[in-house]
């Protein structure tokens, strides 16, 4: 289980990391309860905003 965790807090470090990099997911967190790794996964899935016209084809696209 060390192991694990060792390996969890290497990812979220390194996550953290390019997170700092990136304006996008610097605004994404500062919505209440959205941390670093949601951040950067909304943000590698929807990549180019300029793609969709409304939220709604965010929401679609994403199963939602």
């Amino acid at each position: 289980m060390r192991h694990l965790n060792a390996q969890l807090a290497y990812s979220d470090e390194a996550i953290e990391q390019l997170a700092v990099q990136d304006p996008r997911v610097q605004r994404l967190r500062s919505v209440p309860r959205v941390g670093p790794v949601t951040a950067a996964a909304f943000v590698a899935t929807i990549d180019a905003a300029q793609r969709v016209r409304h939220a709604h084809q965010v929401e679609a696209s994403l199963g939602a």
